[in-house]
């Protein structure tokens, strides 16, 4: 079933103001519930949690919970949607799904996809780096190590030497 509320467009609404955040409540609000929401009116959680509401929910008859999550997929990058708690974790879920996110135009796929996979690139030379970074480290302790065993080693040597020199 489709909800008549798209959370995208009742957002857009919402913050033009052309609709009454109180309107979109199916039972009445109190002053002291009002009074913790009103900070967060205009956070997509309200609008997602009501849309959610209004369709059926997650039908497992044990513990009914749906979890937001987010797609990251080429052909859906970033895309959020609501499904079964349950489906990533158990064959026995409801099989619910909801995207939450509408779809975006292809070159704006292409360009989060991309971001994305510029961002592992960096991670992955970012790990590149802390690692030689590491050896780098680990040279200069063993050098400075070779450096005092070198220098220990000369010490010795010129005791030696001057010992032979007062024979």
């Amino acid at each position: 079933m489709v909800s008549r509320w798209c959370p995208v467009n009742l957002l857009h609404k919402l913050r033009k103001g052309s609709i009454d955040p109180l309107s979109l409540f199916p039972y009445p609000l109190t002053n002291t519930n009002l009074s913790t929401m009103s900070s967060s009116f205009e956070s997509y959680n309200i609008v997602a949690i009501y849309w959610i509401k209004a369709n059926p929910p997650c039908l497992c008859r044990d513990q009914p919970v749906l979890k937001l999550r987010e797609a990251w997929k080429p052909n859906n990058p970033a895309r959020r949607f609501y499904n079964c708690a349950k489906s990533m974790i158990s064959n026995d879920s409801c099989n619910f799904f909801q995207w939450l996110d509408p779809t975006l135009p292809k070159h704006h796929k292409d360009t989060l996809w991309n971001m994305k996979l510029r961002i592992e690139d960096l991670l992955v030379r970012n790990d590149q780096v802390v690692e030689l970074q590491k050896k780098v480290e680990k040279h200069k302790l063993l050098r400075k190590a070779e450096k005092e065993l070198v220098e220990d080693r000369i010490q010795e040597l010129l005791i030696e030497i001057e010992s032979l020199n007062k024979i």
